[in-house]
C-alpha cells in the first residue's frame, strides 16, 4: 500500500492542482491531506471542491473548525468572511464539517493528525481542541491546555515557556505509529525521532508564506514539493529544529 499525505493547502488551489498531477506518476493507493484547506490563501472554495473531488479524505484543521463555526454562528471573524464566502456548494460545506479529527491506517503504521496528540492517552480518548491545535503542551495540565510556540499576545515566548515546563508535543510523543501531522511551519518536512522512540512528520512548508507545498508518499517516506507561485502571506519561515 503507497498513500500521498499532503500538508496544508490554505486556498492555494494553483499549488494544490500542480502537486496533485505530480502525484499521478507514484501509483498511489490513497491520498489524504492533514487539514488547513482553507482561509489566508487565495480560494479555499477551489481547494474544498478539488480535495472533495480528488483525494480519499482529509483531516480536520483549525482554520476549518473556524469557518464551520463562523457559518454556525459559533464565533464571529471578520478577517475570514473572504475564505467563508468562497466556499458556495452545500456540498462544501457538508464536507468540511464532517472531517474526522485523526486518521489511523494499521497498515502503514501511520497516524495523521493536524495539530498534535499527547503522550499517555490512547487515541480515541485525545481531544479535538489538541487534535487541531496543539503545539506546546505540559504533560502536568489539563489535557487541551495548549500554548504556541511563538511568542503569544500575553508576550510569552516559547523560551519562558519551556522554564514552566511547556514542550513541544512531538517531544514527548510516545504512540507506536509514525504521526504525520501539518499546522506547525517548518521550512522543510521536519522528521523527528524522539526519546522514548516516537516519530512524527511535519509536512506544512509554508505554500502559503512563499514557501513550498509539499506530499509525502508513504510508506517510503518520499518528498515530492512544488514552489509557492508567490508569498500570498507574509511570514518568516522557520527552519528544522531538533
Amino acid at each position: 500500500m503507497r498513500w500521498a499525505v499532503v500538508g496544508d493547502v490554505h486556498g492555494c488551489v494553483d499549488e494544490l492542482q500542480e502537486l496533485y498531477e505530480r502525484l499521478q506518476y507514484e501509483s498511489l493507493d490513497a491520498v489524504w491531506s492533514v487539514g488547513d484547506l482553507v482561509d489566508r490563501g487565495p480560494d479555499s472554495g477551489a481547494v474544498v471542491e478539488f480535495v472533495r473531488k480528488y483525494f480519499t479524505g482529509c483531516i480536520q484543521g483549525n482554520h476549518e473548525k473556524v469557518l464551520t463555526d463562523l457559518r454556525n454562528k459559533v464565533t464571529v471573524s471578520v478577517d475570514k468572511e473572504r475564505s467563508k464566502a468562497s466556499i458556495r456548494s452545500k456540498e462544501d460545506w457538508e464536507y468540511l464539517e464532517s472531517l474526522p479529527f485523526l486518521h489511523v491506517s494499521d497498515e502503514l503504521e501511520t497516524v495523521l493528525v493536524h495539530g498534535g496528540l499527547y503522550p499517555e492517552i490512547e487515541l480515541w480518548q485525545q481531544i479535538p481542541h489538541a487534535m487541531i491545535r496543539a503545539q506546546l503542551i505540559h504533560t502536568q495540565r489539563p489535557i487541551g491546555d495548549i500554548r504556541w510556540w511563538e511568542t503569544d499576545k500575553e508576550g510569552r515566548s516559547e523560551e519562558s515557556n519551556r522554564a514552566e515546563g511547556w514542550v513541544r508535543w512531538y517531544e514527548v510523543y510516545d504512540h507506536p505509529y509514525l504521526c504525520v501531522y501539518g499546522h506547525s511551519v517548518f521550512k522543510e518536512p521536519y522528521y523527528h525521532v524522539n526519546k522514548v522512540g516516537g516519530r512524527s512528520l511535519g509536512i506544512d512548508t509554508g505554500c502559503v508564506f512563499g514557501g513550498t507545498l509539499t506530499a509525502v508518499v508513504l510508506p517510503e517516506m518520499k518528498f515530492i514539493s512544488v514552489p509557492a507561485c508567490r508569498e500570498y502571506v507574509p511570514y518568516r519561515l522557520r527552519g528544522q529544529i531538533g
